[in-house]
């Protein structure tokens, strides 16, 4: 495989790293800026606003653009808005730098699956793009629990500016590794648009949104929820995170598997599991009653 797809997947890393690591930071970001906990998660839903309406917005502004060229430029928007994030002194500054983010890092997604599609022949693309969001993969792994340990030891701001030299690492690779995009194919607002024809694209995007929606509702508290509900230690929430990491790596392996063998039946059996709520739920023992509020 090129190493060009290595560079991307090490960027992914870094991009898919900062999306996620702020549900470890929620404790440490509410009480630097004196807000409640639920205050603290809107970065999170500011973070979704910006990828769902700034990334398709990118792809079709860009749909004629040199590939490589729109991914360089994103990466730089990317590093500005993890700057403007790492030296925050609001809440408000830091949430628009979590939006701004969040339109680079999803537009690059996008984008660099089609390059990395166009790197290799059209018999091994499928194993180019697992190759490139493998970084995503690894960033639930490594990324996120290191994020959540260099925030308990160094502060919320230290994870982001490890994120940033990892991006600033990405952007070197893609300018220097990653070759211009050679595909033939015209690209087209109007084409774009047209699979939004299609009834099974809309039943795919309300399912994948119904079954992330159920996912990250728990995930984006899942610190706050492991310390003050199932009361673990705050020095623990690296370790369970990592766990979590793994399970997702697990899942995406045996999943890819096992739709292989009959995609519907694997994708019923998952969304019942996923839909299955546990038997005993855990009394909390201490609450944030206290956590202030905006």
């Amino acid at each position: 495989m090129p190493i060009a797809l290595f560079v991307l997947g090490l960027t992914i890393f870094s991009l898919g790293t900062t999306e996620f690591m702020i549900a470890a930071l929620l404790p440490e970001l509410a009480e630097s800026f004196g807000v409640s906990i639920p205050a603290a998660g809107l970065l999170i839903s500011a973070f979704a606003v910006g990828a769902a309406v700034g990334a398709p917005a990118v792809a079709l502004l860009s749909a004629r653009l040199p590939k490589k060229t729109t991914l360089v430029v994103l990466l730089v928007v990317f590093l500005a808005g993890q700057v403007m994030a790492a030296t925050a002194q609001t809440y408000e500054v830091l949430l628009v730098a979590r939006a701004v983010t969040a339109v680079a890092q999803s537009a690059f997604f996008g984008i660099g699956a089609v390059v990395a599609a166009d790197l290799v022949p059209p018999s091994k693309r499928a194993s180019a793009i697992a190759i490139m969001f493998g970084g995503l993969t690894i960033a639930t792994i490594a990324g996120v629990p290191l994020g959540a340990f260099l925030g308990q030891e160094w502060g919320w701001r230290a994870p982001f500016w490890v994120v940033n030299g990892l991006a600033l690492i990405g952007l070197i690779g893609v300018i220097t590794l990653v070759p211009p995009h050679r595909s033939a194919e015209e690209a087209s607002v109007r084409g774009e648009l047209a699979a939004f024809r299609s009834g099974r694209v809309w039943l795919g995007l309300a399912t994948t949104a119904l079954s992330q929606v159920a996912l990250f509702g728990c995930y984006s508290y899942i610190a706050p929820l492991l310390t003050d509900i199932t009361v673990f230690s705050a020095g623990v929430v690296p370790v369970l995170l990592v766990l979590f990491g793994v399970g997702t790596l697990c899942g995406s392996v045996l999943g890819g598997r096992f739709a292989d063998m009959n995609l519907m039946r694997t994708l019923w059996v998952g969304m019942v599991i996923s839909a299955s709520p546990s038997r005993r739920s855990p009394s909390p023992r201490t609450t944030r009653s206290s956590w202030p509020s905006r």
